[in-house]
C-alpha cells in the first residue's frame, strides 16, 4: 500500500483535525490516530478491524488479542514494517512509553505527535522506543 499523491497536505489536514479531541477510548485514541493517519495518506488501513471494538482499556486489550498478536508492539508489527528509529519519516508510527503503558504516535519531522487527555501532545522524536514505515 502507497501514499497517495497528496499525502503531505492529507497528513497535515489530520493532525490538524485531531488536534484537540478529547482522549476516548475507542473514539480518539492513539490507535485510532495513528490508524486514521494511514487513511489519510494512503486511502485505507490495514488496521480497520480495530475501529468500533472497544470502548474501554479492557476493551482495547480485548481487540488487541482478537484481532492482534495480544499487545501494541506484535499487533502493529505483524502489519507495518520495523525502521530504524533514525530512519522514521514524517507520518511513519512511533512507540512510546506511557503511564498508562505503550501507546502509539506520528513522526512528525523530529518531533512525534501522541494522544494526550485533551488532545494531541507533541514530544521529541527521542520518545520513540520502536518505529513502523507507513
Amino acid at each position: 500500500m502507497g501514499r497517495l499523491v497528496d499525502w503531505p497536505e492529507r497528513l497535515a489536514a489530520h493532525i490538524e483535525d485531531w488536534r484537540y479531541k478529547k482522549f476516548k477510548w475507542g473514539k480518539a485514541d492513539c490507535a485510532l490516530f495513528c490508524f486514521n493517519a494511514e487513511i489519510a495518506m494512503c486511502g485505507q488501513s490495514r488496521f480497520e478491524d480495530f475501529s468500533g471494538q472497544y470502548k474501554t482499556p479492557t476493551g482495547s486489550l480485548k481487540a488487541l488479542i482478537k484481532f492482534g498478536k495480544g499487545d501494541l508492539d506484535k499487533s502493529v508489527s505483524e502489519k507495518l514494517q520495523a525502521v530504524d528509529i533514525s530512519k522514521a519519516q514524517r507520518g511513519d508510527v512511533a512507540l512510546i512509553d506511557t503511564d498508562q503503558g505503550d501507546a502509539l504516535s506520528l513522526v512528525i519531522g523530529n518531533k512525534l505527535a501522541a494522544m494526550g487527555h485533551d488532545g494531541l501532545v507533541f514530544l521529541p522524536i527521542t520518545a520513540a522506543k520502536k518505529a513502523w514505515r507507513i
